[in-house]
């Protein structure tokens, strides 16, 4: 009789021992394939959100490219607390000649309207040690966040605001101290968080994404 014939007919069964030592060691594998399982599941999960704020930041400066766009405005003011004001005029009709107001600080006087704003707001969070920022825009008597709630913007370092203006050599600087032109380049610069994930702490917890871009109005 071969061994694998004893062992079969063996009818002893396992030791104690034995059963402990299969134990021990089942459960050193299935905790080694469950933590890489929940690695695997947390790290699917930080992709997803990485992929969320991306879109997001993309989303943000499309969208404040097509308001632009959509306004095109013939002056656009800013204002030393970085506001960003759009000033269209009528065209008026001069002796049968079409004739646009050529003089920026007549087009966005203290009595002219703007068609739009653009402006950054700090986010009151009394619960968090992070300063949070929006982008709004303020049209037709309304307030508006273009950013998605559940994202907030951030400065890239303390001397860099999110937002910078460049106007065109054609430009004026009225007596408050804004900056009046009738073309130039927009600039963000900002770190984009996800609300949630943002805490250290958090096991989910994903690095703000920095983002720049630039256009033209």
């Amino acid at each position: 009789m071969n061994l694998f014939d004893r062992i079969i007919k063996d009818e002893r069964g396992i030791s104690l021992f034995e059963l402990l030592a299969v134990l021990a060691i089942s459960s050193i594998i299935m905790s080694s394939m469950y933590g890489a399982f929940i690695l695997g599941i947390n790290l699917y999960k930080k992709i997803g959100i990485e992929a969320q704020m991306r879109d997001e930041a993309d989303i943000l400066v499309a969208s404040l490219l097509n308001e632009l766009n959509s306004i095109e405005p013939d002056a656009i003011l800013v204002s030393p607390q970085k506001e960003l004001s759009l000033y269209t005029v009528s065209p008026e009709v001069y002796k049968d000649y079409l004739t646009i107001e050529s003089d920026l600080l007549k087009i966005a006087s203290p009595s002219a309207v703007p068609k739009g704003k653009f402006y950054i707001k700090e986010r009151a969070d009394a619960g968090s040690h992070i300063k949070k920022y929006d982008l709004y825009k303020y049209q037709d008597g309304k307030e508006t966040r273009m950013n998605d709630g559940a994202f907030f913007l951030q400065p890239v370092d303390e001397s860099t605001p999110l937002m910078t203006f460049t106007c065109s050599p054609n430009s004026v600087q009225s007596i408050t101290g804004d900056t009046i032109c009738s073309s130039g380049t927009i600039n963000t610069h900002f770190k984009i968080s996800h609300n949630e994930y943002s805490v250290p702490s958090n096991r989910l917890f994903v690095e703000p994404m920095e983002f720049h871009s630039e256009f033209g109005y």
